[in-house]
């Protein structure tokens, strides 16, 4: 299924969704943004098709992985886009995978750690070869080469090895991720822990937090994102389950040493609620989470899903025990406002929030996407307002953003699935 041609079809579109007009008092088009591609990827021994965010060190370099390409296997790739005199930006391969040893496939975003050193997972193949999480050392000199450690290597076969969210840190440096369901069915999907070595160059210690389905049929299947670390507790979603088999978000919490799950919200609990959630939800200092559906919403949206897609807001409630509520803070149209978005959102210092929209499933031939900003209502309880920052487009431009934007120093930096000047992708920076 993993095809090296781009006539294959969207992965985060047709293949995770398998595992897995304008309104005018509230939409605004922008006519001021600037969007730049800053890198057109190539295959070999350039990489191709990146599915996962940006990530910068301290100096402003940007990394990102490549699901294919990379010489010689084209089993992916980890680039670094570095800045250069006249304000353009070159691109270094600093780590090509190889075969299933080192792992496949890379499609979650990377994670720095306090030295500098890049983790992330491998997806693997179908038969669950190569699914990995990973340690990327930088160099010790100015120009050597960067070196993979292979933290843990899923085991072959397993239903539910294929890590493709990134993996996150809690205080005391043990890793937390999450393993999606396979295709071939089995095992939904679980939430697990890597403890970090107790002493240098030691293993780490893989343990299972949770198996999804232990809740029975209501609970959650195929978590495909990364997880949100708060108060010793994880926070995600699901893409599937639930009671109405259309996503759910879920908080797992350490009750003598066992890790409890509690279903938060059930998504698809009305006409007009939003399902299946693609995208890694985010926290506010409140406590509020923020995230996307792919489908739902605005029924009169012209999808064969019923819908293109939400914006949502989940509160914790004000008395514990009570449910979380949650708040649809916009409903794709598909009619210039984007639709479908397969990336969460993020969250600036003001209380903007940006995404994408990727704007298809299954279609890569049509220029599709857009980068979106979602401001909040001046009153309480007021609508909030979105913006079509940039439309992508043919002639160069990126086409289907199926990852998160990343904020850095005022300006949007993301990737698209296709496009560019080969179409195979692209880097790409949007000015609000």
């Amino acid at each position: 299924m993993f095809s090296r041609s781009k006539s294959k079809s969207l992965l985060a579109g047709e293949t995770i969704l398998a595992l897995l007009v304008l309104m005018f008092t509230q939409i605004s088009f922008a006519s001021g943004p600037v969007e730049r591609v800053i890198h057109s990827f190539t295959n070999s021994p350039d990489g191709d098709s990146p599915q996962a965010a940006l990530v910068a060190d301290p100096t402003g370099n940007l990394y990102g992985t490549t699901f294919e390409g990379g010489a010689p296997s084209g089993a992916g790739a980890v680039f670094e886009l570095s800045r250069v005199t006249g304000g353009g930006w070159t691109e270094a391969i600093i780590y090509e995978f190889q075969d299933t040893t080192s792992g496949i496939l890379p499609f979650g975003t990377l994670t720095f750690d306090k030295l500098g050193n890049l983790y992330g997972t491998t997806f693997g193949n179908f038969s669950g070869d190569g699914a990995t999480v990973f340690q990327l050392t930088p160099p010790a000199t100015p120009g050597g080469a960067w070196s993979e450690s292979v933290l843990y290597r899923f085991p072959s076969g397993e239903n539910g090895s294929g890590p493709i969210g990134k993996v996150i840190f809690d205080g005391v440096g043990n890793l937390y991720g999450t393993t999606t369901e396979r295709f071939t069915g089995g095992d939904p999907g679980t939430v697990f822990q890597l403890k970090h070595p107790a002493t240098p160059g030691g293993s780490w210690t893989y343990h299972l937090l949770h198996s999804f389905g232990a809740l029975g049929s209501e609970d959650g299947r195929g978590p495909t994102t990364s997880l949100v670390f708060r108060n010793g507790g994880l926070y995600g979603t699901t893409t599937f389950g639930g009671t109405h088999n259309a996503g759910t978000v879920f908080q797992l919490v350490p009750i003598h040493g066992v890790w409890g799950e509690t279903i938060l919200y059930n998504f698809g609990s009305s006409a007009t609620d939003g399902f299946f959630p693609y995208g890694a939800p985010i926290m506010d200092g409140a406590g509020n989470l923020y995230g996307t559906t792919n489908s739902g919403g605005d029924q009169s949206c012209d999808e064969a899903n019923g819908g293109c897609g939400t914006v949502f807001e989940l509160s914790p409630p004000s008395t514990a025990g009570d449910p979380w509520q949650e708040n649809i803070l916009y409903a794709f149209k598909g009619q210039g406002d984007g639709k479908l978005p397969t990336a969460g959102v993020i969250l600036d210092k003001v209380g903007k929030l940006y995404g994408t929209a990727s704007g298809t499933i299954g279609r890569p031939q049509k220029p599709v996407g857009v980068v979106f900003q979602l401001k909040p209502p001046a009153v309480s309880g007021g609508a909030w307002t979105e913006t079509a920052l940039h439309h992508f487009s043919v002639n160069g431009d990126g086409s289907v953003p199926t990852a998160e934007v990343f904020l850095l120093n005022g300006t949007l930096y993301g990737t698209t699935y296709y496009g560019g000047t080969n179409n195979l992708g692209t880097v790409y920076s949007v000015v609000p």
